[in-house]
């Protein structure tokens, strides 16, 4: 008898698997079917806008607290971005060591230097991109800026390719 009961049970949870596992092939099935009908929109390569890079003034700014030894290799990155219009700004949080000389010595029309003193100083990198953010409008003419992360990225083949998708405001 108590067998009966266990070939019951088991019989039961068997069907309750395959009911789960129809639903699962039939989600990704689905899945899959409208992944494919939006690639099927656009060629890859193909513009799926007419606006183009230069349509943008691409606006980097790099937080730096004490950077001496890496911060010209950031900026030198960014200037080897290939773009038409584009603004450095390097947010120098009250650097202790010779951070204030390395950028002192890039000479570059793209790259601008804003140093924070105490008390505002070394409050944390989100309040060093605040202040930054904030103070972008007197800096720039466009106000369309996007805060990207020079650790990261972008690369210098990647920058043509990303005003797709950039927020059109």
């Amino acid at each position: 008898m108590i067998s009966d009961d266990l070939a019951g049970w088991q019989q039961g949870a068997f069907i309750a698997s395959l009911v789960v596992i129809l639903i699962s092939l039939t989600w990704n099935i689905w899945l899959f079917r409208v992944a494919r009908r939006s690639e099927s929109r656009s060629e890859p390569g193909q513009d799926v806008s007419p606006m183009s890079a230069d349509d943008f003034t691409w606006v980097f700014l790099v937080p730096a607290l004490n950077e001496e030894v890496t911060i010209a290799d950031s900026v030198q990155r960014l200037l080897d971005v290939r773009c038409t219009r584009r603004h450095i700004v390097v947010i120098d949080d009250g650097s202790a060591d010779r951070t204030p000389a390395v950028l002192a010595g890039i000479s570059s029309p793209d790259l601008t230097v804003l140093r924070r003193n105490a008390p505002d100083a070394q409050l944390g990198k989100a309040d060093a991109l605040n202040d930054a953010w904030r103070r972008l409008p007197a800096l720039i003419e466009a106000r369309d800026g996007r805060p990207v992360d020079a650790d990261r990225g972008p690369w210098p083949w990647r920058c043509p390719d990303g005003w797709r998708y950039a927020d059109r405001r």
